[in-house]
């Protein structure tokens, strides 16, 4: 079995991931079950010899880390689906993690997140290869040289291929748009909180330090963790369920009464429906995913701290009623800008 050739990624539960992506890949090899996670191939390479084979195994983990799953994808080499049975791959050393790296990174920038295991045991005694591309890759993930053969052009310079259902793609406007999204909500994360901090530091360490943990305030629910923390400590340990409980107001006004300040029912669209599209998506991902986490945040240390039952069921109560609200946002799932503009969808908040 390979070490993964993913660098950075921890090795801890390795065995039991292996374990797992060893007896599932085998179920869908001897079941003949066609799954759009698992690519299964008789054969494959990536050798010089065989250009148009190699390019269009890059080609194939380009689509397929580009794919918009939250899952693993999976390619089995050594596989039969009409049969249902694994043959024995003859060129495993190809797919050494060391070697498949050098190759995928000649073609490909930022490189993919993927484990590769060059020697795996089926039941019936047959080695073949896995492959396995994690969820949380570095999209869009571009071709940075051109691919191509004495028989046709697999890939351009700036191409980037998309794995849908069954076909690769080239990417479009949406694609890149859906690729684009985490990493714009994660920087805009980081910025309201490196400007809250810059704002604490300009009033003062120590005054902003006394205001983050004695004063419940809505800053505290998009801010640093370290003073939400600070704030359920220092509430916890003196038992001051009124500040908790204002703090936790504050969260409910976000997550359940400012709903109604963005038009999120009525009939027909909005005047605007563009700029309201932008505004939905601006606050579900500045004000309800922190103050989200927030609360649920508060929950755990109320449950860390083994603080009141009345603390932890004020909490459970304000998440139920966020859900009972969310689930009817009837607004968001009326389809009003169409397939071209996206939009949160219905069923995200809940």
């Amino acid at each position: 079995m390979a070490e993964p050739i993913e660098a950075g990624r921890s090795p801890a539960g390795l065995p039991q991931r292996f374990d797992r992506y060893k007896a599932e890949a085998e179920q869908i090899v001897t079941r003949g079950i066609e799954h759009p996670n698992y690519e299964l191939k008789r054969s494959a390479t990536i050798s010089r010899d065989r250009l148009a084979d190699r390019l269009d195994f890059v080609k194939l983990i380009q689509g397929l880390a580009n794919a918009h799953v939250a899952e693993e994808r999976f390619i089995i080499i050594g596989a039969d689906q009409k049969e249902r049975k694994f043959y024995d791959v003859g060129n495993a050393d190809e797919f050494d993690p060391a070697k498949l790296a050098q190759v995928i990174s000649k073609y490909l920038d930022p490189q993919p997140r993927i484990e590769a295991f060059n020697n795996v045991r089926a039941e019936s005694g047959a080695s073949y290869v896995l492959i396995v591309l994690i969820p949380d890759q570095p999209r869009p993930i571009v071709a940075v040289s051109e691919g191509t053969s004495e028989k046709r052009s697999h890939f351009r310079l700036g191409d980037i291929w998309v794995k849908k259902d069954t076909s690769l793609q080239l990417a479009n406007r949406a694609d890149l748009d859906t690729m684009y999204e985490r990493r714009i909500n994660e920087e805009a994360e980081n910025r309201a909180r490196r400007r809250f901090n810059h704002f604490r530091e300009e009033l003062g360490p120590a005054l902003a330090t006394q205001q983050a943990i004695s004063t419940p305030s809505r800053e505290l629910l998009v801010g640093a963790r370290e003073d939400l923390r600070g704030f359920a400590e220092s509430t916890i340990s003196t038992a001051d369920v009124k500040r908790f409980k204002m703090l936790l107001e504050m969260a409910r006004e976000r997550l359940v009464e400012e709903w109604d300040s963005h038009q999120v029912n009525g009939p027909g669209p909005p005047q605007d429906a563009e700029a309201w599209a932008t505004e939905i998506a601006e606050f579900y991902r500045d004000g309800f995913i922190p103050s989200l986490e927030s609360a649920v945040e508060l929950g755990l240390h109320v449950i860390k701290y083994d603080a009141s039952d009345e603390w932890l069921g004020l909490i459970v109560d304000t998440l139920i009623d966020t859900f009972e609200t969310s689930r009817r946002l009837d607004r968001l799932r009326s389809g009003l800008l169409g397939a071209n503009r996206e939009v949160v969808s219905f069923a995200r908040p809940a």
